[in-house]
């Protein structure tokens, strides 16, 4: 299954933006083991809202200039929020954006680890949406 992560720094506890990507990058690596196909995050700051998905493992994705300027363009960190995710492939290519994580809609961000099992009836159940 998927990989979950995050780090949260609160007022008493700034980062730079050279700790938050070291941080971060630590626990996105260890979390390649449990899906190597995909990556993302989605980070907060006091700046707003920043979602990088890519359809490439965590070790291949952190040395993408995107991945860096991330967090070089969009601190501090004082009051921030980095949530990620590495993925195993089960329903859906990595390879379409839509089907990657950090999912962001209606300014919620979610992850999740998960298989469903029962897509093909809950598109009929719920024909509506999209």
């Amino acid at each position: 299954m998927c990989g979950i992560l995050g780090t949260f720094s609160g007022k008493g506890c700034p980062l730079s933006g050279d700790e938050a990507r070291s941080i971060f990058t630590d626990l996105l690596l260890r979390s390649e083991t449990r899906g190597r196909e995909a990556s993302g995050l989605a980070l907060t700051t006091s700046l707003g809202m920043r979602l990088l998905r890519s359809p490439l493992s965590a070790h291949s994705l952190v040395d993408r200039s995107e991945y860096k300027r991330i967090f070089s363009d969009f601190g501090p960190f004082k009051e921030s929020g980095i949530i990620g995710h590495s993925r195993l492939v089960t329903n859906g290519t990595q390879k379409k954006s839509i089907n990657n994580q950090p999912v962001f809609r209606d300014r919620v961000v979610a992850v999740h680890n998960g298989i469903l099992v029962n897509i093909e009836s809950l598109w009929q159940q719920f024909p509506d949406l999209k």
